[in-house]
């Protein structure tokens, strides 16, 4: 069959094609969900339909070092294929004004989805583990990002680009982002993590670091019968009030809530309430000493050693953090070295979301890869993985055959499953040190690299300082 432009070939059904490289999420369904949930499919009929839009939006985190131009003339080449039609015939400002009809609500339900049929295991005392964070994002500097997402103080004036925050949270088992809040540079992670738990249920337990220290959030964690395990900050003072062993401990924790006007009485207006939640107290090696509070307070079923030692995992959040920001972001030297490209806070917000849906989607594929070759997916490159998915795309979108597209998806497989990690990540440790000295931390130097720890044989448990009990 014969076209005379591109706008023929996409109106033909090639503008509702969806990678074929990640045809084992059935993303061209999870699309088509997200688009009737956000009531966004296009009212009029036109050549950029909103499926290629998605499939677009998704591909500018996978080619990152491309202009937005060049990335959509990538997807159009694919849409294309073999077909001897010209791509000038759907102009940039087509495709701007394409990315503004379908916004971003899209592809957060793409996001989302994709997190739920990752399939989660419950590897931690039958309990889901999750971990939750913050990132900063750079943007470009425009008047309208900057008036919408500000920008951060520096010692000497201000930052040079506008910032935008996000705050994940993500399944450590496999790097899967569940959900995330996006806002303004100095959005509260705080305020972020009580969003966010409208995502987790009863067989989920969190690991939060000492920046979420706050009793409020512990009761909404309590009230909606969600676990957590939390580093406490240093300048918490718990009182243990029952001993169950050496380093681990019983503590009560209260708050002052508002009595409703139909149940006050004596002319009160607000009660003491408390709840009773467990302190974990540990060491490794000569480092500083770490409580955690947790509402895991069986120390039958819940070890105290265990928690502690369950608890280095919520570095896996840090790790996905990396991955999104460092790697799948990054851009070549000479570029902008922002980690989005849109000029308008509507197009940050779906660049932000098109990032989120492709690495779930990377991490979906890496999960597929290491079940069918028997290898954990924390173990699999991410770096690698991306490559090889770069490499793929042209090929299995181009080919015809159901067969051989399918033999091609399987070799991805294998080669994904191939890319293994030659320095395993965990029981590692490293300093916290700058390459350039712009922050607190010590500048870093040959001797300051990561090396091998056990942190189950070097952790003990310790009691408490009789000066922290007073």
């Amino acid at each position: 069959m014969s076209f005379a432009n591109i706008h023929e070939v996409l109106r033909a059904g090639a503008g509702s094609l969806t990678p074929a490289v990640f045809a084992g999420q059935d993303l061209q369904r999870l699309i088509g969900e997200a688009l009737d949930e956000s009531d966004a499919w296009h009212r009029r009929h036109c050549a950029l339909q909103a499926p290629i839009v998605v499939s677009a939006v998704v591909a500018m985190s996978l080619y990152r070092s491309l202009s937005i131009v060049n990335v959509f003339k990538r997807v159009l080449d694919l849409a294309r294929g073999d077909r001897d039609v010209s791509l000038t015939g759907i102009t940039p400002e087509a495709f701007y004004h394409a990315r503004e009809r379908l916004g971003s609500e899209p592809l957060r339900l793409l996001a989302v989805g994709l997190a739920q049929q990752a399939n989660p295991s419950a590897s931690f005392f039958g309990l889901v583990p999750c971990a939750m964070d913050g990132v900063s994002m750079v943007i470009p500097d425009t008047p309208e990002n900057e008036a919408a997402f500000g920008r951060p103080p520096a010692s000497r004036g201000e930052t040079a680009f506008p910032q935008m925050k996000g705050v994940g949270l993500v399944y450590t088992d496999t790097h899967v982002f569940r959900n995330c809040v996006w806002g303004r540079w100095n959005l509260s992670e705080l305020s972020a993590a009580e969003i966010l738990l409208g995502s987790l249920g009863s067989q989920d337990v969190v690991f939060l670091d000492r920046r979420y220290t706050k009793i409020d959030l512990w009761f909404q964690f309590l009230d909606r019968r969600v676990h957590f395990v939390h580093r406490l900050s240093a300048t918490y003072k718990a009182i243990p009030v029952v001993t169950l062993g050496k380093g681990d401990s019983l503590i009560n924790v209260g708050r002052w809530v508002a009595i409703p006007e139909d149940e006050r009485k004596d002319g009160r207006t607000r009660r003491w309430e408390s709840r009773q939640l467990r302190l974990i107290q540990y060491q490794i090696g000569e480092n500083e000493q770490v409580s955690l509070i947790t509402d895991l307070i069986d120390p039958l079923e819940y070890p105290a050693r265990d928690l502690a030692v369950g608890y280095h995992i919520r570095w896996e959040i840090e790790l996905s953090n990396d991955e999104t920001k460092t790697h799948l972001s990054t851009v070549g030297h000479g570029t902008q070295h922002t980690t989005f490209r849109s000029k308008t806070p509507a197009g940050i917000y779906q660049e932000a979301w098109g990032l989120v849906a492709a690495y779930n989607l990377i991490r979906c594929l890496m999960v597929e890869a290491g079940k069918a070759h028997n290898v954990p997916p924390l173990h699999i490159s991410f770096v690698e993985t991306v490559e090889i998915i770069r490499m793929a795309w042209p090929q299995l979108q181009s080919t015809a055959s159901a067969s051989k597209r399918k033999a091609l998806y399987l070799r991805m497989l294998h080669d994904i499953a191939d890319c293994r990690l030659d320095r395993p990540r965990r029981k590692r440790a490293a300093p916290r040190v700058v390459k350039v000295k712009i922050s607190k931390f010590p500048v870093k130097r040959k001797g300051h690299r990561s090396r091998r720890r056990d942190f189950e044989a070097d952790l003990k448990l310790v009691d408490t300082p009789a000066a922290v009990l007073t």
